[in-house]
């Protein structure tokens, strides 16, 4: 079972493939993982939100940032990032 899900997944992607333009197959392929990923229930949503938007709240941040090259929303997103997984703690 487990070959034929592999195969009939290889399958979609090259024939979806064959009718996307080279600048969107990397979209494509990302979008065929999640979805992948998400059926499994390996995907972690917020993290996966975090990604593709960074963070969206309104509040301003509490700590001043530490560098002037540093621009505001990347501070932001550096502090809102240690809230979502230990391993940036």
């Amino acid at each position: 079972l487990i070959n034929i899900i592999t195969k009939a997944t290889d399958m979609v992607y090259d024939y979806a493939c064959t009718g996307v333009f080279e600048k969107h197959k990397l979209m494509f392929s990302f979008q065929m993982t999640c979805m992948i990923m998400e059926g499994e229930g390996e995907l972690d949503r917020t993290a996966l939100n975090f990604f593709l938007k960074g963070d969206t709240s309104l509040e301003q941040p509490e700590q001043a940032k530490p560098f002037d090259w540093l621009s505001d929303g990347g501070w932001k997103d550096l502090l809102k990032l240690q809230t979502l997984n230990e391993s940036f703690d």
